[in-house]
């Protein structure tokens, strides 16, 4: 898929990755709203009103020996965790949803170290005191609250700076396994463990520049037990060697990642 387009506007990958997930996950909740109707055996309304604060929410039908019921997990949406730290005043704290969690790469050569920069501790300049409204020493600090079924990883290769756009050109590495160790994940989760993460999807820049370029996929087909790379019409299978180091101006830019209980064996 090219991203150069007739008109002016040009349509980012993962900016139509988040129009998706979000039609995906109104249709989703549609669906399970009616179902649960139907398995009590009860005429759904015809407009019915929803809950704007639940539509955020993935529903998936669960069968029981007992009979059925419903419950409800995050399949893409996760949580960030803000906390701004002042040596004099309370913490602040701001919780935000996340359906691709952006990595910025320019600093560092693998996800793994991204993900450290990620929950560092980021000094904060001109941060007044709420009392007093003098400035005082401030650092915010990210965690992750809430970590989803399919993971996401939006990495920053696109640079905004001077009003212009410019693609970062590195080496940079990546992961088949991925693991959520408890520095990156809040103490304060339901259920603060490490998460294993297995990736089953990668979206491809190829180009050097920003505003024009090539999508790339590469995929793991579950029936064929295999790597399969989509590029426009043409459809080929790729060693595993060939997804982790892209050739080139070919540069990784979303990866997609499965909860290691969820995931089949490469």
């Amino acid at each position: 898929m090219r991203t150069d387009w007739i008109d002016v506007r040009q349509q980012d990958a993962e900016e139509f990755l988040g129009f998706l997930l979000n039609g995906l996950n109104d249709g989703m909740f549609e669906l399970n709203e009616l179902v649960k109707y139907y398995i009590k055996d009860e005429k759904p309304p015809v407009d019915s009103a929803l809950d704007n604060d639940s539509k955020n929410l993935w529903n998936i039908i669960e069968s029981k020996n007992e009979g059925h019921s419903t419950r409800r997990i995050d399949i893409f949406g996760g949580q960030l965790k803000s906390s701004i730290h002042r040596n004099v005043d309370h913490i602040t704290e701001n919780t935000q949803p996340f359906l691709t969690l952006p990595l910025n790469i320019e600093k560092v050569k693998t996800v793994r170290e991204a993900l450290k920069v990620l929950v560092s501790k980021n000094i904060l300049e001109g941060v007044t005191s709420s009392n007093t409204k003098e400035k005082v020493e401030a650092w915010e600090q990210i965690t992750l609250c809430k970590l989803p079924v399919i993971l996401i990883l939006h990495l920053k290769f696109f640079k905004y700076s001077d009003y212009r756009c410019t693609k970062i050109i590195k080496a940079f590495d990546f992961e088949f396994n991925l693991k959520f160790y408890l520095t990156l994940i809040s103490s304060e989760t339901q259920s603060p463990t490490e998460r294993q993460y297995k990736l089953f999807a990668v979206v491809y820049h190829e180009g050097k520049n920003a505003n024009i370029g090539h999508y790339v996929t590469d995929a793991f087909h579950v029936g064929y037990n295999c790597w399969i790379r989509y590029d426009d019409s043409s459809v080929k299978t790729v060693q595993n060697e060939d997804v982790l180091k892209p050739q080139g101006t070919r540069f990784p830019y979303l990866l997609f990642y499965k909860e290691s209980d969820m995931i089949l064996s490469k």
